[in-house]
């Protein structure tokens, strides 16, 4: 009996042993998204494929990282794209940011303004 008592504890402890040693690593989903600016348009598209697996979240944050704006995409949507319109923005240093929870990818973009340049003209007209 005493045997059998000693063989029984020995296996709990094994499996409480090995049990607290078992860790578990999360599960990261790639994000598979483009950015697409579109300059003479002051546009910025962000083109991405939503899964099963996880929700999107795509945000537009100033050089400060302040949110401008944020989208929440649901699960599943399949191929999206979104379209920020960068026109009432001033002139700076801004930031994409799609993230699905576990996976966050970052894209940096500048918005500046050349002033316009005046050339002379020249011409020569035969009489």
């Amino acid at each position: 009996m005493k045997k059998l008592f000693v063989s029984l504890m020995t296996a709990f402890l094994m499996g409480t042993a090995s049990l607290s040693f078992a860790t578990s690593t999360p599960v990261t989903h790639p994000i598979d998204a483009s950015v697409v600016v579109r300059t003479e348009s002051m546009k910025l598209d962000v083109v991405t494929q939503v899964t099963e697996e996880a929700s999107l979240v795509i945000r537009l944050r100033d050089a400060d990282g302040h949110i401008l704006h944020t989208k929440h995409i649901n699960k599943g949507e399949g191929a999206i794209r979104y379209r920020f319109d960068l026109s009432k923005l001033q002139d700076g240093d801004y930031q994409v940011e799609i993230s699905n929870g576990t996976t966050k990818q970052v894209k940096t973009f500048t918005i500046q303004t050349t002033p316009p340049s005046f050339t002379s003209t020249r011409s020569i007209s035969l009489s």
